[in-house]
Order: structure tokens, then sequence, then C-alpha cells
């Protein structure tokens, strides 16, 4: 029942908030209008404070990458997890580092295989699935 009470409230909320006829719709689409190219504009006109938060969003961004890579690490350390795509990692190499990050930054140059070596394995040459065949 107390569900019921909140559903009906909330629907009753955006009811009334509605515009209900073509004047109060054109002043509502006409606000939202201004306010969007306001926001727009912020950044031309505060530019150092678009630019601090940059700086700051970027900064999160590297925590939340730093955070996610060490639970990552943690979990393949523990065999819960699988071990992350070397090609994703943006980490420099250090002494503590694991042996998957170190493979990962010093990819096998032609050199080393052979000049004209196949490296394809039989799995490799085998055609793409495509799909049932249609009749």
């Amino acid at each position: 029942m107390k569900f019921f009470v909140k559903a009906a409230f909330w629907i009753a909320l955006i009811l009334f908030l509605l515009p209900s006829n073509g004047q109060e719709r054109y002043e509502l689409y006409a606000t939202a209008q201004r306010t969007i190219s306001d926001i727009g504009g912020f950044c031309t006109r505060n530019p150092d404070i678009c630019e601090k938060a940059s700086s700051a969003f970027q900064g999160i961004l590297q925590k939340l990458k730093a955070a996610t890579h060490s639970v990552e690490d943690v979990l393949y350390e523990s065999g819960i997890g699988a071990k992350r795509s070397p090609a994703h990692d943006e980490v420099s190499v250090r002494d503590d580092d694991p042996p998957y990050h170190r493979a990962a930054l010093h990819p096998a140059t032609t050199s080393s295989v052979g000049v004209g070596a196949d490296t394809l394995t039989a799995e490799d040459k085998r055609p793409t699935w495509r799909g049932p065949n249609r009749i």
C-alpha cells in the first residue's frame, strides 16, 4: 500500500509539472532552450573554472584507474580473477611489477621471431564464424 501512495504522489507531481496547453508548452521549451544555451556558454565565460574542473576530473579518473588495476591485481594473485589484457595497461616498469606487466611493455620484434617466419597457429588460420547458411 505504501508503494502505491508513493507512486501516486510522484505521478501527480509529474502531471502537475507538465504543460497543459500550447502556451505553457512553448514557455517550457523556450526556458529549457535558454537554460541549455546558458550552460553551454559557461566555459567561455569562466575558462579558469572549467580548466580546474577538467584537471580535477582527470585526477579522479586516474585514481579510479589505479584502484581498479589494484583490485584486478589482487584478484589475479589470489586466483579469483583473470589476468587483464596487457594492451590496456598504462603503467611504468617498476621492480615490484608482476611479470605480466613487464612483458606487455616490451613486445616482441620481428628480429626475435625471424624474417618470414609463420607465427600463426592453426586456430588463427581457421575462417571466422559467419552464422548459419540460409536456404
